[in-house]
């Protein structure tokens, strides 16, 4: 039985899911590829431009099944395409084998 909830509604647990893994937790990053400052004659920085936005991604999790992700491939999470360039596979002897996946979507992109 759910106890009841009072208060705020706040966003719980990760975004999605992945296909073939127990998402467990992610990470998303938003910078720029191009960030120029003009600085004045005293240094003071007068103007900044921000452009070529990039949403970084790491989503880690538990592999339910063996799956053939690579880097270069590409992924669907939270309605975003993203390029995976990274892919690392964790395992011990006192867990689950676990997966990180690290993905980009450029702005330029689709």
């Amino acid at each position: 039985m759910a106890l009841n909830e009072f208060g705020e509604a706040l966003i719980f647990g990760p975004y999605g899911t992945v296909t073939g893994l127990v998402v467990q937790s992610d990470s998303w990053t938003v910078r720029f590829g191009l960030d120029v400052e003009v600085m004045d004659e005293q240094g003071r920085v007068i103007t900044n431009r921000l452009d070529d936005e990039r949403n970084e991604i790491t989503i880690e999790g538990v592999i339910k099944v063996i799956d053939s992700v690579m880097p270069g491939d590409t992924l669907t999470y939270d309605a975003m395409t993203f390029i995976i360039k990274e892919v690392t596979d964790r395992g011990s002897n006192q867990e689950y084998r676990k997966l990180s996946i690290r993905g980009v979507k450029y702005q330029e992109i689709a």
